[in-house]
């Protein structure tokens, strides 16, 4: 019997392992992580920028939170620019932590056919989540499934399974997201190989939805076999760049 073991990366330093057979396994995500998103730095300035806007506005301003009757002081300076530092990063962590949730969410929902959404920020998402489980094309929905490829190395986590009238396996991968981005393409090509190197059923396609956070929104689109087979291309040049970055580190 397989045994599998995930290895938070708080103890693995900057990446994600899994342990099966008591052999440790970067995660898809952590591989194409080495990928370098060029929005990502203008984002973060604009972020921290508005939010030392925010600080100098309501320091000045009539209806201030300092009644706009003192003098800014180096030390109130500081301490904006300190906040405005860590302003993206919790923003960020932010999104993540709702991600998390929103997709524990959609898997009790394909597992039990319930609906439990406790938190009041997680309504929209799992509203637009339940109008595509309505149209979805799938005879039937399985939930999440760690995947493994020995062949090539690396270890994942997919986030729903679509099967088919003929029992054709479809990878399928949930967002929230802003935007749907190339590596995407690349995680559920990777997903997909290792189902089909463990055995199942696969078809020559997979399936990537984001579900909007504020809206009510949902985008689901579908990637061929010649798409796939190019993003696997893709992700196999991020395993060997993940594998020469970590080569010595614990864990790697």
């Amino acid at each position: 019997m397989t045994t599998i073991t995930r290895h938070d990366p708080k103890r693995q330093g900057d990446a994600r392992f899994y342990e099966i057979d008591g052999i440790k396994y970067p995660s898809v995500t952590s591989v194409l992580s080495v990928i370098n998103k060029p929005a990502l730095i203008p984002w973060a300035t604009k972020t921290a920028l508005e939010s030392a806007r925010r600080e100098l506005v309501n320091f000045v301003g009539e209806d201030s939170l300092y009644g706009g009757k003192r003098e800014i002081t180096l030390a109130d300076v500081d301490g904006i620019i300190e906040r405005a530092k860590k302003k993206p990063n919790e923003v960020r962590d932010a999104a993540a932590d709702i991600g998390t949730r929103a997709h524990a969410a959609f898997d009790a929902f394909i597992a039990t056919g319930k609906v439990i959404v406790p938190d009041h920020d997680l309504m929209q998402p799992f509203e637009n989540f339940h109008a595509w489980y309505r149209e979805r094309q799938f005879a039937k929905l399985e939930g999440e499934r760690v995947v493994y490829s020995q062949m090539f190395g690396y270890a994942g986590s997919l986030d729903a399974l679509g099967i088919t009238e003929e029992g054709r396996h479809i990878v399928v991968d949930f967002k929230t997201s802003n935007g749907l981005y190339p590596e995407f393409v690349a995680q559920v090509a990777a997903y997909r190989m290792a189902l089909a190197e463990m055995g199942v059923n696969v078809a020559r396609e997979a399936h990537l939805v984001r579900f909007g956070k504020d809206k009510p929104e949902f985008e689901a689109h579908r990637f061929d076999g010649a798409a796939l087979e190019a993003a696997f291309e893709a992700f196999k040049g991020a395993l060997a760049i993940f594998r020469w970055q970590h080569a010595g580190k614990a864990g790697a």
